[in-house]
């Protein structure tokens, strides 16, 4: 997902049961309005491997990143 937020584009992940996963949200001074964002496809075929390791974490529960 991505969206404009304090200046500037702000990427994040959403499960379809609509839980949002964002890491970078503590850099902010307010929280982002999630409901503004758009659903946005990967810019390459298959996700970064920073996404895949996130996704690995969140599907077997990792306590690792």
């Amino acid at each position: 997902m991505v969206m404009k937020h304090e200046g500037g584009s702000h990427w994040f992940l959403k499960h379809e049961s609509g839980m949002i996963v964002d890491l970078t949200v503590r850099q902010f001074k307010k929280k982002p309005n999630y409901k503004k964002a758009k659903g946005c496809g990967f810019l390459t075929k298959k996700p970064s491997w920073r996404a895949e390791d996130v996704m690995t974490v969140l599907i077997w529960g990792a306590s690792y990143l």
